[in-house]
Parts: C-alpha cells; sequence; structure tokens
C-alpha cells in the first residue's frame, strides 16, 4: 500500500495508526488525483489500471493487498474523491 501510494499518490506517502473498538486501523494516505467513487470497486479487480496511471505495472498490487487481507481476515477499504488523494485502511484485531 505504502509502495502503490508513493507510486501514484504524488510520490509521498502519509502512514497513520490508531486503536477503534478493539481493532486496530493503518492509514496510508496519499496526495495524488484521487479516485472516482465508480472506480473504487474496481481498482482491487485484477489488471485494472485506471487511465491515468503510469504505464508500468500489471494492475494486482491492490487484488494481491485485498486478498491477503481477506485471507487474514481483515478489512481493507479507500476512501477518496478526484482532486483529494486517497486513503486505504486496513483494519486488524488488536494483539
Amino acid at each position: 500500500l505504502v509502495a502503490n501510494a508513493v507510486k501514484h499518490g504524488g510520490g509521498q506517502a502519509r502512514l497513520s495508526a490508531a486503536e477503534r473498538d478493539g481493532l486496530v486501523e493503518v492509514s496510508v494516505r496519499d496526495a495524488g488525483p484521487g479516485i472516482a467513487a465508480g472506480d473504487q470497486e474496481r481498482i482491487f479487480d485484477a489488471f485494472t489500471r485506471l487511465e491515468d496511471a503510469p504505464a508500468d505495472g500489471l494492475g494486482l498490487g491492490l487484488t494481491i493487498a485485498q486478498r491477503l487481507a481477506a485471507l487474514l481476515g481483515h478489512e481493507l477499504k479507500v476512501q477518496s474523491s478526484p482532486g483529494a488523494g486517497a486513503t486505504f485502511t486496513l483494519r486488524a484485531p488488536r494483539a
């Protein structure tokens, strides 16, 4: 998620962590172009790249991140809007 934020989100990523309701939320925020609401589900599909994405890459990074989160029973979600960057949040039980 950090590498993806740096690559697609303007070259920087902001990490944060917080505990909420017995879960740890780790968030990765970027300052990129943002993701339209209609694209926010499909970015997790294999081989999906948005129109303004860099030419390198296969469109598998977010697919892998989401599948790993699901295998571990964690939640991965995205919040974004065009022009406002994107925040990816992973929620996991506190150990």
